[in-house]
């Protein structure tokens, strides 16, 4: 009961209230605007959307090819130039973004294939391009432990981005442009803006590029290319198969009822970006009775995801009354199984930072493609028996699976130091 006491009066506890309060005012700006969403576009244009933002996901780790989940780990290596590693890491995104839309843009115009789905997939490679910029930024400030930084440069995005959009919508085009070409631009916006705040720390030049530093961060982040879109994969891939076997307006249905599963998301991220430096710092003292201590709490952890996925079910029917208009009701069962599966999902990113620590990427990223593999056979075969629940149940069977491979490598890794 001491240590619990000592833990709320700690500065990690203070940066997870800090990050959870900061999350969710930027979680909440989205949510809080579902009502606006649903009411002023059809289930279509919302389809759109959200396929706009699954391409976007999936597409993001291949831009830089990861090496922006590189700064938060190398950060704590001794020695390590904080400058060098930052500037190598965007000037590498640069070179790789440009690549790949050449690519894209190429092969499209070769074959002809241009149509709606095209458009917005290169929309989305766009949006990642610009995104992984300021991602880069945001894993400095969490390795820094600046939750008050990290926060503000979050929610003025999110809140920039939603809003603009909402203004298009109300006075200038109602359709799925207005949310998509916004997200576009404002993440083009947010890339300059930190590119002008690490120039003015000192922290970036466009003439820094070591070699063998990059060597070393691909080395740990290229694997978690695999990691980082299977996982995308698992949450949201189901959307093209829901929009093989039925429509777009089922796609926005079934994106809708996700939002209130992320719920449990965002409570779940908000602790894992306190927690992770924290617990890095932990694992390198070596120190038996810290890290015993840790170990305890992420268990106490759990069990809040427990009650947090209860209140949350329990919410469903109101959440669905009062914010979601009435064309996107659904199965309250089907949303229930949603939060089932974030809360299995909860677990897994409490216990998986124990592989990253020991840079078992390769591994974990296997891990991550098996479960990908099981979500698309699992969510093909129920799909057409069992509609939107059938992809609801496959997401959470994949959840639990991979939950219990990554649960089985922390017991054996966290032999090694206690």
């Amino acid at each position: 009961m001491s240590f619990i006491l000592k833990l709320f009066k700690s500065k990690v506890f203070k940066n997870i209230g800090l990050y959870t309060v900061l999350n969710l005012f930027n979680a909440i700006i989205p949510f809080l605007l579902i009502p606006f969403f649903t009411a002023e576009l059809s289930k279509e244009e919302y389809g759109v959307i959200d396929m706009f933002n699954t391409s976007s996901l999936i597409l993001m780790p291949l831009v830089g090819l990861n090496i922006g989940a590189s700064v938060i780990r190398f950060y704590y290596d001794k020695d390590i130039d904080v400058r060098k590693l930052l500037s190598t890491s965007i000037n590498f995104t640069f070179v790789s973004s440009f690549a790949v839309i050449v690519l894209f843009v190429s092969v499209t115009l070769i074959f002809n294939l241009w149509n709606l789905y095209i458009i917005i997939a290169l929309l989305a490679l766009g949006y990642s391009c610009f995104s992984q910029i300021s991602e880069i930024l945001l894993s400095y400030f969490r390795a820094t432990e600046n939750p008050r930084a990290f926060g503000i440069f979050r929610i003025s995005k999110t809140f920039t981005d939603f809003g603009i959009s909402v203004f298009i919508i109300l006075y200038v085009y109602s359709g799925w442009e207005a949310r998509v070409f916004s997200a576009v631009l404002i993440s083009f916006l947010f890339s300059l803006i930190s590119l002008f705040f690490l120039l003015r720390k000192e922290l970036y030049s466009h003439s820094v590029f070591d070699k063998g530093l990059l060597k070393e961060c691909l080395l740990y982040s290229s694997p978690l290319i695999i990691h980082s879109i299977s996982g995308y994969l698992m949450s949201y891939g189901d959307r093209y198969l829901i929009l093989k076997y039925f429509d777009i307006g089922q796609v926005g249905v079934y994106g809708v009822a996700s939002q209130i599963g992320l719920l449990m998301a965002f409570v779940s991220n908000s602790l894992n970006q306190a927690w992770t430096p924290h617990m890095f710092k932990v694992l390198s003292s070596s120190n038996v009775v810290a890290i015993k201590k840790m170990l305890r709490l992420n268990y106490f952890f759990c069990l809040f995801f427990v009650f947090l996925a209860v209140f949350i079910y329990l919410m469903i029917p109101f959440i669905y009354k009062f914010v979601i208009h009435g064309n996107y009701v659904l199965d309250f069962k089907i949303v229930g199984i949603i939060v089932l599966g974030y809360c299995f999902n909860s677990f897994y990113k409490i216990f998986v930072n124990i592989m990253f620590y020991f840079k078992k990427s390769s591994l974990l990223s296997l891990y991550m493609l098996l479960c990908a593999i099981l979500n698309f056979v699992l969510a093909w075969y129920l799909l057409p028996i069992l509609g939107l629940l059938g992809s609801a149940i496959a997401s959470c069977i994949t959840f639990v699976v991979q939950f219990v491979l990554v649960y089985y490598q922390y017991v054996n890794l966290i032999k090694k130091k206690i």
